[in-house]
């Protein structure tokens, strides 16, 4: 699949210019194992992420991000109850 019709079509589907030219063979793919390997050097061996977040924090987030995952719910004909508290 030709990468710069992907990235056309993601684009469209967003609601985003589509003729913004990048030069795709050039991003760094930012793989898992590129992301280890950058974090060994940096002399981590895990990232620790706290995943508990405030109540404050959680509904700020949500709140940015509800009517698109709406929208690309119902893109792929699911209910927008889908994600649970999203909705």
């Amino acid at each position: 699949m030709d990468p710069h019709q992907v990235f056309s079509t993601i684009c469209e589907f967003l609601g985003i210019d589509k003729h913004i030219e990048i030069y795709i063979e050039g991003i760094n793919r930012n793989s898992r194992e590129d992301a280890i390997n950058r974090m060994k050097v940096l002399g981590r061996q895990s990232a620790n992420i706290d995943l508990n977040w405030t109540p404050e924090t959680k509904s700020w987030v949500l709140g940015l991000i509800r009517e698109d995952n709406l929208r690309f719910l119902n893109h792929f004909n699911k209910p927008s109850s889908y994600w649970g508290e999203l909705y």
